[in-house]
């Protein structure tokens, strides 16, 4: 039995108007971005986003969900979950 990878899903979706909506996975303990945690949608309809395969540092670590949009309408999170596959 092993990892196989570790992901981030999320609920995701631009409030009003044109753009995109962006979300990523921030490591409060160490102060860096996770990388490969980024997932957009220009959808103003909450859409489930999937992240790259994910490196996570081993330990006891705080992770909160940061949120970007580049227009002056709102990003919107409606939940999300760490997804682990492993092999049996």
């Amino acid at each position: 039995n092993g990892l196989i990878e570790i992901s981030f899903e999320g609920n995701l979706k631009l409030f009003n108007g044109n753009g995109m909506a962006y979300m990523r996975l921030f490591d409060v303990t160490h102060g860096i971005a996770v990388q490969s945690s980024d997932a957009k949608t220009a959808n103003q309809v909450s859409t489930p986003v999937n992240s790259g395969a994910l490196n996570l540092w081993s330990g006891k670590n705080l992770y909160r969900v940061q949120l970007k949009s580049l227009t002056a309408d709102s990003a919107v999170f409606d939940g999300g979950k760490l997804k682990v596959t492993m092999l049996n």
